[in-house]
This record gives structure tokens, sequence and C-alpha cells, in this order.
């Protein structure tokens, strides 16, 4: 057989190979998550204090048998969410003033300094706070306490407040203790087992614990489903009349047989069909690459009578990238391997977010995405997206906590939310979610 015949026949068969691997890599789409919706049943806590922080956008709507019948993966849920218990809080929180704020801090630091033989000031480390700032509060701060871990009565807790700032805004914080999710390493944290005496010296700190495992939290349940299941979804919650898209509307609240509920889509990027035949146009293209350049491996002199000199490093340049498969071999994990394939417009080709990019599509209303990793103090990864839905005109804000090992949620997870406002600084996106900030860093 002449070796162009050859070749065309291993090209063909190598087109082929590759259509068929990408068409099943394609087929649900380069999906962050998979498709699906969450349902969440509200306990009587969260849903009195849903009702207060949403009392001006608040749409009750109260459904029915007849109206369940037409969402079955709905009812489903419902039923699933009966059979389950409401969790309580792991999280116990107490607003304080800065002052108390630090004495709890310079308390704890002295104790500590004792383990571990250092300076108390050790333990805390000192930021350039942005200019912006600076401008408009000359005096301000941002001090970062570095411990924040301690252990009482045999149980191991986390500790962290929710100011770095001083001498800037209010003089309030919000002081936070819950259990941790696996026992601290001592090679990695830095923690010491407090009394009660030491409680007494630390009164906020003392109120937070007490306030753990104090009310209920929401149930959340959640299913996988089918393109079309969700579109029949989507019109039957737009037909309640809480909105025409897949993100959850603010105050938005189904009542059935005496319990309230919400539903949220589980984030999904759907390749558009134009690009997907743009993709096959270029995997079929790759085809004719990636056979030559393996032959070229046996015979460079092959290879140069059909390209040009630089042919075999141009070739390997286009074989497609083939890294989501391999990670799920290899089992990378899946909030990572999510992350990596989740395409973000606002990135650049190195991974580092354009905030600038982001802002001026929200202002024209265009589709713009935008990713970002930031790792906590134990260096488990949190994986950030904010999202722009051109129908209207309204910002997604996404966290994965999956790998989050201490995360303080109770059901360590992803988290969407819906925002009605961005700005940008030299260093960060700041979201407006539900009279809450959300934070993405551009470092």
């Amino acid at each position: 057989m002449r070796p162009f015949v050859i070749l065309l026949t291993l090209t063909g068969i190598g087109g082929i190979a590759v259509l068929t691997i990408f068409g099943v890599l394609i087929d649900g789409g380069f999906s962050p998550y998979n498709e699906g919706i969450i349902l969440t049943k509200f306990s009587d806590y969260q849903l009195q204090k849903y009702q207060e922080e949403n009392s001006q956008y608040l749409n009750l709507v109260k459904i029915t048998d007849e109206d369940l019948a037409k969402v079955p993966a709905v009812k489903k849920l419902i039923e699933d969410s009966l059979q389950k218990e409401f969790p309580k809080n792991r999280t116990g929180q107490v607003l304080s003033d800065i002052d108390t704020l630090m004495k709890n801090h310079n308390y704890y630091a002295e104790i500590l300094a004792k383990k571990y033989f250092k300076n108390p000031n050790e333990f805390f480390i000192r930021y350039d706070v942005e200019p912006e700032v600076l401008e408009e509060y000359p005096d301000a701060v941002r001090v970062d306490f570095q411990a924040r871990y301690f252990e009482f009565d045999g149980e191991q807790y986390g500790y962290r407040s929710t100011r770095t700032y001083l001498n800037y805004g209010d003089d309030l914080a919000m002081i936070e203790a819950y259990k941790v999710n696996s026992p601290l390493d001592p090679s990695r944290h830095t923690w010491a087992e407090l009394t009660e005496e030491d409680l007494e010296n630390m009164p906020t700190l003392k109120e937070a614990i007490n306030n753990i495992e104090k009310f209920e939290e929401n149930i959340r349940v959640q299913t996988g489903l089918s393109n079309a299941e969700i579109n029949s979804i989507q019109e039957w919650n737009e037909g309640l009349g809480f909105g025409s898209n897949r993100a959850t509307v603010v105050g938005s609240l189904m009542e059935y047989d005496g319990q309230y509920y919400q539903i949220g889509f589980w984030i999904a990027y759907i390749m558009k069909t134009r690009n997907k035949l743009i993709l096959i146009a270029a995997i079929l293209i790759s085809g004719f690459i990636i056979m030559p350049t393996t032959i070229t491996l046996g015979s460079t002199f092959y290879c140069n009578s059909i390209y040009p000199v630089e042919c075999m490093s141009f070739s390997i340049s286009l074989i497609p990238n083939f890294r989501p498969f391999v990670d799920t071999v290899l089992d990378k994990e899946e909030g990572q391997r999510q992350y990596d394939t989740t395409p973000a417009t606002c990135n650049d080709i190195f991974g580092k977010p354009d905030g600038e990019c982001f802002v001026k599509s929200f202002e024209k209303c265009e589709h713009a995405s935008i990713k970002n990793i930031v790792h906590t103090i134990e260096g488990d990864p949190v994986f950030l997206y904010a999202s722009i839905d051109v129908d209207d005109c309204q910002l997604g804000f996404h966290t994965d906590q999956r790998l989050d090992r201490f995360s303080s949620q109770v059901d360590q997870t992803f988290h969407s939310e819906i925002c009605t406002k961005v700005e940008l600084d030299e260093y960060k996106l700041t979201f407006l979610c539900n009279n809450e900030q959300r934070f993405l860093s551009l470092r």
C-alpha cells in the first residue's frame, strides 16, 4: 500500500477516534456542575430570617398536588426532604464591637505565645490598606489574627471574625465559632486549649460557643436532570411567577402542605450548537494533524515531505486537550477538575481574572463569566465563579467549597446567589448579593 494511502487511512481512523471521544465529552457540555435542581426546605428560624431580609421582594405562592403532578422531579425532592430532619446550626455567631474583638484576640494571643514560645505579636499580620480605603479613612489599618482554632472541653473549634479593618466604617464585627469537620493537625494548625476561666475573659467567644446547634438550618436535597426536564421545570417555575431564567429569584417561596420551599437550578454551561460545530470542525482538522505527527516520530523525512520543517512542534500544539478525560482517569478531585474545565470569558490565557472585562460586560448586559481560586489558611481551595445572565442582566455568584475540609457550611458544597451590583477596584470585584457583600479576588 502506498504511503499516501496509509496516511489517509490512519488519519481517518485517528479523526474518527478523536471525534468519538470528544463527542462523549461535548454531549454533556463542559459543565462546571451536573445539570439539575436543588430544593430548599425552610426551617422556622431560617424562614423568619429570610422573610425579614427579603420583605420587599417576597413572592409567596401556594402550590397544590395538581401543580406538583406537572413536575414529578420537584415532587420527588419534596418527598425526600420530608424524610430528613432539620440540621442544627454548626456556626455560633455573636455581634461584637471592635474593642471587645481585639481584647479577645490579644487574650488568646497571650495563651498561644506561652504554648509556642513566641511573642504575642507574631500571631498578628498587618497588611497594606488599599489606597481607596485610605482616601476615605486615613487612620484605617488592616490586621489579621492568625489563630483560627481553639479547643474547649474536649472539642476542637474554628474561630474567626468578619473584620480585619480597624478605624474603618462602623464599630461592629461578627465573632464566629464552629466545630471543625476533621481533627486538627499539629504540624499545620495553631491552637491552644481554653478553660472555663479563659472563656470568662472572652465572653463573646463563650456566647458564640453557646449559640452552636441552637437553631435549625434548612434542608437541601438535589438531583441531576436532563436538559428537557430542566426546561420543563423552568417553564413551570415561570408560571408561578418566579422568573424566566434558571436563577433562584430573590424572595420566591412556595408553600405546600404547611411547609415552605424554594427551587434553585444547578449551574450548567451549555455549549451552543454553533460552538459545537466549530469545535467538531477543529477536531476533524486536528485528526488530520495527529496521525501524520505520529508517523513523524518514525520518519522525519516523511513529515518534511508533507509539511514545513517545523511540522512536528506545530502539529503537537494542535492536538486536542484531553485533560478532562485524563483527570477522570487519574481521579483528580471533582471540584478542581470542574474549575479547570469551566470556561471563563474574562480570564486571560494564563487564568488571571480580568475585572474590567466583567464589569464592562455587565454595564452592556452582555454574557460574561469570571473565576478564581482562593485558599483557606489550611491550604484548601475554594473555587469562585461569577456570571452574567443576559436575559435579565442579573449577576450570579457561585462558591464551591467541596474541597474545604474545615468549612463552616453545613453541607460543605457549592452555593449560588443572585446579585444586583458589582464594583471593581484594583484588587477585587465586590458583589452585592441579598444585602451582603461577596468578593472575587483579581490576584
